[in-house]
């Protein structure tokens, strides 16, 4: 006797046509690195050590032990990003890389989120942030170039906050942010001592909505704070070399200039997982292999993030990311 209900939703979210659609995307990006010379790599979704990125949160994975004996199992990670994998190969010489990959980030879900999702990550060997987000425009153009009215804009952090919210983010003190959400937001004020989780906030809620949909966006220069893997700008230490791109307030990608200082990165992973103690989550043990490889040698150059299922939103006219997989967490 079948015992499927009746009104259980099997069904995929996206039709058929975006199906292909998406496909073809998949064709094009790939047609654009073999053009370039650019290698496809495939790194491991499950990793022994996550990302100590304070606003991450890891989904795990258990292999249990002989017998189910529990003090045998050993646990993975599910990957947030193929980024460490990848650097691991640039310091083994393997030149310019790209890879579309699965990633997971936990509590993740919304119109624009998914718990899963499809990334688009490369690195360019000798690419400074200007070589990269010219390439970067030209991928998003070859992919969705008819959404496109406008030129490419290209701001600095500071310069988007100056002009939307009249602040320097930089010197800006907890309480002048609040009280600038305060301002420009509907939304209610929250309590936050965290002065990034503010900017981000603004960033999110006030700024990002006001830019043009129908053009790319390049915001560079973010806070020191804000620099995750990216090296510090010799010319002014209190911003980071990495940039956003938005296609109106749908942010697409999140590049950097590489940080190669194993120092520098083993001491930014300390204070992360001092930030997640803060914040009462869970501290992550540190990447040696990836600090390894960055000892031995990560040659200079770019790399850029691209969320490809965000791409395909956008460049399909889409406005949930739910219309472009097949299936969803809760469907799955």
């Amino acid at each position: 006797m079948d015992s499927t209900p009746s009104n259980l939703n099997w069904r995929p979210g996206a039709d058929v046509d975006t199906l292909k659609s998406r496909a073809r995307l998949l064709e094009q990006i790939r047609r654009f690195f073999a053009d370039r010379s650019v290698l496809e790599v495939d790194t491991p979704i499950l990793s022994q050590a996550g990302s100590t990125e304070a606003h991450l949160e890891h989904f795990t994975a258990m292999e249990p032990g002989v017998s189910g004996a529990s003090d045998r199992a050993q646990h993975y990670f599910l990957n947030t990003s193929a980024e460490l994998a990848m650097k691991r190969l640039l310091a083994a010489d393997s030149g310019d890389i790209y890879q579309i990959s699965k990633v997971f980030r936990a509590f993740e879900r919304g119109t624009r989120h998914h718990p899963e999702f499809t990334m688009l990550e490369w690195y360019r060997l000798g690419f400074d942030l200007n070589a990269l987000m010219d390439e970067v425009e030209q991928l998003l153009v070859t992919v969705a170039g008819s959404r496109l009215t406008h030129a490419r804009v290209i701001k600095t952090y500071s310069q988007v906050f100056n002009d939307a919210v009249q602040l320097d983010p930089l010197s800006a003190s907890v309480e002048q942010l609040q009280n600038c959400f305060k301002q420009h937001s509907s939304n209610d004020v929250l309590t936050l001592d965290d002065k990034q989780a503010w900017l981000d906030l603004i960033m999110s809620h006030v700024i990002e909505p006001g830019f043009n949909p129908d053009q790319l966006t390049f915001v560079t220069h973010y806070p020191a704070e804000q620099a995750s893997l990216a090296r510090l700008s010799k010319s002014n230490p209190e911003v980071a070399e990495r940039f956003e791109v938005f296609a109106g307030g749908l942010e697409l990608a999140n590049g950097f200039h590489e940080l190669c200082d194993v120092g520098q990165q083993r001491q930014r992973m300390q204070t992360e997982n001092n930030l997640r103690q803060q914040q009462r989550k869970s501290e992550l043990k540190l990447d040696e292999r990836f600090l390894a490889a960055l000892e031995q040698g990560l040659p200079d150059c770019s790399g850029v993030a691209i969320g490809f299922d965000r791409v395909c939103m956008w460049g399909l006219g889409k406005q949930k990311i739910d219309e472009v997989m097949s299936f969803t967490i809760e469907t799955c």
